[in-house]
């Protein structure tokens, strides 16, 4: 049965969204179809690496604004695929 399935990805680097649309027949891999880049926004590429060389605390709003930026992200890089 052919099924296609979209894997996103954002590394330690924090520089964007990778998105791949590949093509599987049951368990088996058969194509890639499609991949797409998709860089972060300047300010929040910045927030979030600022999260990761320091241990600061955050609001749960300020956490909730960050999960929606990268949400957001990786909802346009699977849109563009």
């Amino acid at each position: 049965m052919r099924a296609l399935y979209i894997g996103i990805m954002s590394g330690t680097s924090m520089d964007g969204v990778d998105a791949a649309l590949c093509e599987f027949d049951g368990l088996i891999f058969r194509k890639l179809l499609a991949t797409h880049t998709l860089q972060y926004e300047a300010a929040l590429r910045e927030r979030l690496l600022h999260l990761q060389r320091r241990d600061p605390t955050l609001t749960l709003r300020e956490f909730a604004e960050l999960d929606q930026g990268v949400a957001r992200t990786f909802a346009a890089t699977a849109d563009a695929l």
